[in-house]
């Protein structure tokens, strides 16, 4: 049965708790959202800490994904910078269309936790400066306390949602063996967001669509394509192949020791060798800036 505790990131009272089959912790939190977690996972944190813990679990749970907070995964989010004050406004933006959508008589309160979460606010006090901006720029109304979506704010939202160009995420085509997971963990992701864009790999999704439909669904919300063609696998040249159909960016990559068995259709392409998931990292972060630019999540 589920029980109702602290959340274990941020301590906000009675949160629900429930135990999976594979010894997990799964927490359903006002204000840091859907997650996973094991029992080793450093015990609730303030602050810094905290902001950025929430924030990330906000981001996952916004792109259909609950995480597994892990150590490793709590080290990597507080070696991480928060998103850009830019970033941040347009979270805000997207939550108050999402949430109470465009009516005059809808407002959301700086005191929202999820909101506070999502923006990486650690208060109300550090949400203000967001809506002010916003503001400034005629995007949203600001009451006592609280803010409302104006038409042109709420214009910017669906052009935003239909401009793939303006998108944070760089979705990962790639083997899902095992032996990739470090690869993929050290290599992939953190070159990635070290570009300024959020990675994401569909086996992080939780869904229940089918899997190729979700597939097309989030290469269509990308920004650009990491296609790895290491190990060959068959889903990878698909991915590709209909992300280059619709006009999104891929970037091709490869373990040195598979590059001789790349397709002869793909081999004159410029494709990005790797040998170590540290150099990926450094040599990805690169090679995204140079062809993408980057990211708005610096």
């Amino acid at each position: 049965m589920p029980e109702v505790d602290p959340c274990l990131i941020c301590d906000l009272p009675d949160q629900i708790n429930s135990r999976s089959s594979d010894g997990t912790f799964r927490t359903q939190c006002l204000r840091c959202g859907i997650y996973n977690s094991r029992s080793d996972v450093p015990q609730r944190g303030r602050g810094k800490r905290q902001v950025l813990m929430s924030g990330y679990i906000q981001a996952q749970n916004r792109n259909g994904i609950i995480p597994l907070i892990t150590p490793e995964i709590v080290k990597f989010v507080e070696d991480s910078a928060p998103p850009s004050l830019t970033e941040r406004c347009y979270i805000l933006l997207e939550a108050l269309a999402s949430r109470v959508g465009y009516s005059s008589n809808s407002v959301l309160a700086f005191s929202d936790p999820a909101i506070l979460a999502g923006t990486y606010s650690e208060d109300g006090s550090a949400m203000k400066p967001l809506a002010e901006i916003l503001a400034y720029q005629g995007f949203i109304k600001e009451y006592s306390g609280s803010v409302a979506l104006t038409p042109k704010g709420y214009l910017e939202v669906d052009g935003r949602r239909r401009s793939p160009s303006i998108s944070a995420q760089g979705f990962v085509a790639m083997s899902f063996d095992n032996s990739m997971d470090v690869a993929f963990v050290e290599g992939f992701h953190k070159g990635i967001s070290d570009a300024g864009f959020r990675p994401f790999r569909i086996d992080g999704k939780e869904h229940t669509n089918g899997i190729s439909d979700e597939i097309i669904s989030e290469i269509r919300r990308s920004r650009f394509v990491i296609a790895d063609y290491t190990q060959m696998n068959n889903g990878v040249y698909f991915e590709a192949g209909f992300a280059i159909g619709i006009g999104i960016p891929v970037i091709p990559t490869c373990h040195k020791d598979d590059f001789s068995k790349l397709h002869f259709d793909i081999r004159h392409i410029n494709t990005l060798q790797w040998a170590e998931p540290a150099d990926l990292r450094e040599s990805l972060k690169k090679r995204i800036q140079a062809v993408i630019g980057t990211g708005p999540i610096i």
